[in-house]
């Protein structure tokens, strides 16, 4: 258990430190709307609105619903970093942090249920964290929302191989 999470730890901080390279965030395609995106949360949930729906300081002053339609799951985790740390870098690199052991005790239990090798279970985590798709999320796109989900995704492929192998139901699919 120790080894796995010193490994896994390891490969995050070797990840993430390419957004400490350089001052300021890496800027995407979307330029800092990540950055934007994490602050009008943080903005809400300090007014006392934990369900944002509008964002009124967007969209050149006249408002845009892009809190209802886009998805929150990542901005709600930087959203409250930023609003208690006041950091906008920090909240999204911690942001950033907390999904990726997320995705990678994910593979390590979906791993898990196909053999019970520890070295196979650091193995495919951190091919996870390390994947093509996985950088192009967070770091060239921006796209949290994306990477957050995708983080989950070796969760529901824990819970298809549990009811597939061991014709266990699990009720953990409600929140993944």
């Amino acid at each position: 258990e120790i080894l796995f999470l010193g490994v896994i730890l390891l490969v995050i901080s070797l990840c993430l430190s390419l957004w400490f390279r350089a001052p300021g965030l890496p800027q995407s395609h979307e330029y800092f709307s990540h950055a934007v995106r994490t602050a009008l949360y943080a903005e809400h949930f300090r007014n006392g609105d934990v369900f944002p729906i509008w964002f009124s300081s967007d969209g050149l002053g006249l408002g845009s619903p892009l809190a209802l339609f886009y998805h929150k799951t990542f901005y709600y985790v930087a959203g409250v970093l930023y609003a208690v740390s006041g950091a906008v870098k920090f909240a999204l690199v911690i942001a950033v942090a907390v999904f990726m052991l997320i995705g990678a005790y994910g593979m390590r239990a979906a791993t898990r249920l196909i053999t019970g090798n520890a070295v196979l279970m650091i193995v495919s985590a951190s091919a996870l964290l390390l994947s093509q798709y996985a950088f192009t999320d967070w770091l060239i796109r921006a796209a949290m929302a994306e990477f957050s989900a995708m983080m989950l995704i070796p969760w529901l492929l824990w819970w298809c191989l549990l009811l597939a192998r061991h014709g266990r139901f699990s009720i953990a699919i409600v929140p993944i």
